[in-house]
């Protein structure tokens, strides 16, 4: 075959375009000196590298808009170059195949968006109980695609209606139009989950325990572009106002968004646009994460073979060791069940790097079978490989996972979330997000303090020792800062006597304050992360039935925040040197057990 194309390539020279209106796109076949595929990649094309680098070099293979035919002239002059295929509408393409099959239209092939439309609306109608058809737009509140359609997507979940305190997990295909082959993994995978639910175990839990979004195609104008007019196109139809049209949505995320692996040129297949997430449909997913949160995203494109992680050449060199020691295994692991290759990632701005890097959700990216648009029943068979990689995916336990939650009303927080130890050196971010506060950390196993920050709380740092194959569950709530509530002692504790306790919390004026004793002061008393610093003897619980010796233990604030109890103390002299503890609280039912204000303990040691 090489032997071919190279003598193919060293006897044509590159014929004239033809006019036409729209002239599309064409795929060009290139033999250059080694690292040309580089060369071209760096300057901003669609290249890759089909064969291993000989002595005559490597074979490499582009696809480029027409428009762009000039620019790519001028950086081959004198290199054999052959144009292998030029673009047409796909619907032509799959019409041809099924008249060869001698089926009658229409047959089983790749979908089209109503199409697609269609099969999730089946899948509501046939699932009513696992099923449920949304759309980004009318769900999230963002625009329409630049030519007025929604993104559709399915919900998959126990409770497809409501919206579960669940983890998200995402399939997400067809970000690049010509990859039809990769919607068919998305409707493959909802197939298997709503199927297998009920008769298979595995996926039943799977389905039961989470919340499971597919998205068919993220690119639905570039879509109808394929089927209607260039089988070839990859980006969306933003019109660019200087004659060339689309970004490439897999350039456009704002992690690192324009620093490797795309281009400034409107016209090439990898432009970034004029902006980090300046499509709409960029925007559609930005508005996804912060309502739902995601625990795992699987992203699908074609061709290759291989199974990327979110990590870019720029930042690979700096992480941390307690992410390499999760995510090196788990690629290989990954990749294995495929029979697919591990790959690294090839550029920035990612769909999948954006998750793993500004999320903390687990990313990675499949590059299926050999060809964007193979003969559909080559499809098929890559599906079934596919699935045992696809399957470990979505049920590998998350090392730690859980709630960010407030102490006040149990509010959903976003938090950031670090992992001492193991600093990122790139920006990267660990986040709680979504409607439930849910996040989620991708680390090796090991022991980690792990560190919970967020806006008007206090942070807080919980150890975690994380096994591989399991899930360490932990829910954290923060406290939210506020003015400290104080409790001071004035008077002699002796014997006969009486000792006023003063309560001062400036902010909760008029609020009711409870002052309890214990003859103890430790084991504490623990409301989830916070600890009520007294031990739970009796006498704590006796302190509001003893009124003659605790003294307005109960009561509320005045204007002031400010409040007095009185210990009287028995004039019994079996009580000199006995040890007293005590703290005030202040009360506000907003509250998780309406414990608002701690103060610190105060040690009375009673005297003669």
């Amino acid at each position: 075959m090489r032997t071919t194309l190279l003598a193919l390539l060293l006897s044509i020279s590159l014929p004239s375009l033809p006019a036409q209106e729209d002239p599309g796109s064409m795929r060009i076949m290139i033999l250059g000196p080694a690292g040309f595929s580089d060369l071209l990649a760096n300057e901003g094309f669609d290249a890759w590298r089909i064969d291993s680098p000989s002595a005559a070099g490597e074979l490499v293979e582009t696809i480029i808009h027409a428009s762009d035919l000039d620019r790519l002239r001028s950086m081959t002059t004198g290199l054999p170059f052959l144009i292998t295929e030029r673009s047409r509408p796909f619907s032509e393409i799959q019409a041809e195949r099924q008249q060869a099959l001698g089926t009658d239209m229409p047959d089983v092939g790749y979908r089209t968006l109503a199409e697609i439309r269609q099969a999730l609306a089946d899948m509501e109608s046939n699932f009513p109980q696992l099923a449920k058809v949304y759309d980004f737009q009318s769900r999230y509140g963002t625009p329409l695609t630049h030519l007025g359609e929604n993104i559709p997507l399915l919900r998959i979940s126990d409770n497809p209606t409501v919206d579960e305190d669940e983890p998200n997990i995402m399939l997400f295909t067809n970000n690049h139009s010509r990859e039809l082959n990769t919607i068919e993994v998305s409707l493959y995978v909802a197939d298997k989950l709503l199927n297998g639910h009920g008769s298979d175990a595995t996926l039943t839990d799977l389905v039961n325990k989470n919340q499971i979004w597919i998205v068919p195609s993220m690119n639905p104008d570039g879509l109808n572009q394929v089927w209607n007019a260039d089988n070839m196109w990859r980006k969306n139809r933003r019109d660019n106002l200087n004659g060339s049209f689309g970004v490439d949505l897999n350039r456009n995320y704002p992690y690192f968004w324009s620093l490797c692996g795309s281009s400034t040129n409107t016209s090439s297949n990898v432009y970034h646009g004029p902006g980090a997430a300046s499509e709409q449909e960029s925007q559609a997913m930005l508005a996804f994460i912060e309502a739902e949160g995601l625990e795992r995203m699987l992203d699908v494109h074609s061709s290759g073979r291989d199974v990327r992680t979110p990590f870019n050449s720029l930042v690979r060199p700096n992480l941390p060791s307690g992410v390499t020691n999760f995510y090196n295994p788990m690629h290989l692991a990954f990749s294995s069940a495929m029979s697919y290759s591990p790959n690294t990632s090839c550029c920035c701005g990612t769909h999948m790097e954006w998750h793993q890097n500004v999320n903390g959700s687990m990313a990675f990216l499949i590059e299926m079978g050999t060809a964007f648009q193979p003969v559909y029943s080559e499809t098929l068979t890559e599906l079934d490989r596919m699935w045992p990689g696809i399957l470990l995916f979505l049920t590998k336990p998350a090392p730690m996972r859980g709630r960010v939650l407030s102490l006040r009303n149990l509010q959903p927080l976003d938090a950031s979330i670090t992992v001492s130890g193991q600093a990122f050196q790139d920006g990267q971010t660990i986040r709680s997000r979504g409607q439930n506060g849910r996040y989620s950390v991708w680390m090796g196993p090991g022991s980690y303090d792990v560190t919970f920050s967020a806006a008007g709380h206090h942070s807080l740092t919980v150890p975690a020792s994380l096994v591989d194959g399991s899930s360490f569950e932990r829910d954290v709530a923060l406290e939210p800062i506020a003015a400290a509530t104080t409790l001071t002692a004035v008077g002699t504790p002796s014997i006969g006597s009486s000792v006023d306790l003063l309560v001062e919390s400036s902010e909760d004026a008029g609020m009711v304050y409870f002052v309890p004793a214990s003859s103890a002061a430790s084991p504490t008393i623990k409301i989830l992360d916070r600890e009520i610093p007294l031990a739970l003897t009796p006498l704590l619980s006796r302190v509001t039935s003893l009124p003659n010796i605790f003294v307005d233990s109960v009561g509320n604030l005045d204007n002031n925040g400010q409040a007095t109890a009185q210990f009287v103390i028995p004039g019994d002299s079996g009580l000199i040197g006995l040890e007293l503890w005590f703290c005030a609280l202040t009360i506000d039912f907003e509250y998780l057990l309406g414990i608002k204000g701690i103060s610190e303990n105060l040690k009375l040691v009673l005297s003669n």
